[in-house]
């Protein structure tokens, strides 16, 4: 068996959910001896493309060929999406999932060129916008198609466009700084784009879905509902790689004990921005001077403000394992997304603390008090990291939930059984 896997920005080094999930499908791949080529899209409009770290992966992949089209702003399809783009800015309209912009000519042509010189059992794509470009009028024989949403991408503009609507100037009082990530807010009809989705759907064999959630809603189309699958991100570790996890009680001496690192892991995706930003100004401050604030990913680089010695930023990190066994607690202060959080299930699959607002543990069963500790606001989170980092048994408890979920939910067996179902 031999597949062709699509994907549209570069996914290594890991920046984002949408990369550590197509990594987890690559791994599945090869640990079912299933053959794949990759078709890789490296996009201008992308907030990261590939880089030396992430070519160097694709050389010592296992994937027997690499086809990468890239749209780095001279070319035909990069002056396409820019045209398209500013029609769409000047009439203040947001592209939805089946919009034109997503068609690009040239990487359709060779997407097309590629499929008709190889003889592939099936193709693997990934979110729909470019998925749909790619499949329409393709003619690909004799192939089973597999669509892995990520997100439902009309529910996914929508939370954009709500954060869009409200004022998130981040204020702190006593302090003058303002900063803010409104925008004018863009026409959207989600009923007309969600519609779309569905009809697009339809061309696909299967359909992969992340969370409870959003397999509701697609459930209700019956044209779809039998093609559905519900497959959760797949935990990252294991008991064995997290020595931190005791299931024994421990006895710690809170009048020695210092250290408490706590740890936000995020994209530059606008409602992380916001989210780690209100704590920086509103939360941070009530802290004791024990806590450390430690922040990861490409969320680091829109936070060029922050000087306070109690923040460390580190970017862009290789090394997953090592930046979670330093840390004490995960903090997921998220107001507005769509889709399965996967910063949670990271987190949790870790067997760390996590203290988090409703939104952060989106589309996850976690029970409050017993899997992760709920703030219902930015103000909440203070009183509860304190807590936590005061009560040795509290955090015991829930390192040995957070695991023991994981395992129960996002175990690699358990997701794996899943997939074997459908390939």
């Amino acid at each position: 068996m031999k597949g062709l896997f699509v994907f549209d920005r570069p996914f290594y080094p890991v920046r984002g959910g949408a990369e550590a999930r197509a990594l987890d499908h690559l791994d599945y791949f090869h640990s079912r001896g299933i053959k794949y080529d990759l078709f890789l899209i490296d996009r201008f409009y992308n907030y990261s493309q590939w880089n030396d770290t992430g070519i160097l992966y694709l050389v010592n992949s296992r994937a027997e060929s690499i086809f990468i089209h890239e749209v780095l702003g001279k070319d035909i399809d990069s002056l396409y999406y820019k045209w398209l783009s500013r029609f769409y800015r000047i009439s203040n309209q947001v592209p939805d999932v089946a919009s034109i912009i997503h068609a690009l000519p040239n990487m359709i042509r060779k997407f097309r060129k590629i499929v008709k010189k190889n003889s592939y059992d099936f193709i693997f794509f990934n979110h729909t916008y470019v998925s749909n470009a790619l499949i329409e009028g393709a003619g690909i024989p004799f192939c089973k198609t597999y669509i892995d949403t990520h997100d439902i991408y009309s529910n996914l503009i929508k939370e954009v466009i709500a954060l869009q609507s409200l004022d998130l100037r981040i204020k702190s009082s006593g302090s003058k700084i303002q900063r803010s990530i409104r925008k004018k807010v863009p026409k959207f009809d989600y009923e007309a784009s969600l519609n779309k989705e569905i009809k697009l759907l339809k061309k696909f064999d299967q359909i992969i879905t992340i969370s409870y959630e959003e397999l509701e809603i697609l459930s209700q189309y019956p044209d779809i509902s039998e093609k559905l699958s519900l497959i959760p991100k797949a935990s990252a570790s294991s008991l064995k790689a997290n020595p931190s996890i005791n299931t024994q009680n421990s006895i710690i001496d809170i009048t020695t004990w210092n250290k408490f690192d706590i740890l936000f892991f995020g994209s530059q995706y606008d409602p992380n921005v916001h989210g780690i930003s209100q704590f920086y100004f509103n939360v941070l401050p009530l802290l004791s001077p024990n806590v450390k604030l430690i922040i990861a990913g490409g969320v680091s680089l829109k936070l060029d403000f922050i000087t306070n010695p109690q923040v460390t930023l580190l970017g862009f990190v290789d090394d997953i394992d090592k930046l979670y066994s330093s840390v004490e607690a995960v903090i997921l202060p998220i107001f507005y997304g769509s889709g399965v959080s996967i910063k949670a299930v990271e987190a949790l699959s870790y067997g760390k603390p996590v203290i988090s607002t409703p939104q952060g543990v989106r589309g996850l069963a976690v029970k409050t008090d017993l899997d992760v500790l709920i703030a219902q606001d930015i103000y909440d989170f203070a009183p509860l990291i304190e807590k936590l980092r005061l009560d040795s048994d509290l955090q015991q408890r829930l390192r040995k939930s957070a695991f023991e979920y994981t395992q129960r939910e996002n175990s690699k067996q358990r997701i794996y059984a899943k997939m074997d179902c459908l390939f």
